[in-house]
């Protein structure tokens, strides 16, 4: 066995992450500067907590399934102060996704008068 076997045979999906969890790594994900000069806005795991800043692709993979799953989201995706102002979250992830589980994606507005 090579070394990549080996080590894709240890690896495994990240924990859950509790709500009280969830909710803390929100707050502290969503209201920091983005760091990335590409990015448009964050996107948070509701499953494992995985989250980052996201770019244009990404945001549009994102809104597909929206549209695929009857949301309609209604954001200009080359307004970067607009993006800003909203994150997505997802109800799995490529980290923690098992297979058979039903995809979800919410788009959420932030509140930066808090």
């Amino acid at each position: 066995m090579n070394k990549i076997n080996a080590l894709i045979g240890k690896t495994k999906k990240p924990e859950s992450i509790s709500k009280e969890d969830f909710y803390a790594l929100v707050n502290e994900a969503v209201y920091k500067p983005l760091e990335s000069s590409n990015a448009l806005c964050v996107c948070i795991c509701r499953r494992c907590g995985s989250c980052g800043e996201v770019p244009k692709e990404y945001v549009e993979g994102l809104i597909r399934t929206m549209l695929v799953m009857g949301q309609r989201p209604t954001l200009n995706l080359n307004d970067k102060k607009e993006m800003r102002m909203h994150y997505f979250i997802t109800g799995t992830c490529e980290n923690c996704h098992q297979k058979g589980e039903e995809v979800s994606v919410q788009l959420k507005q932030i509140d930066f008068t808090v």
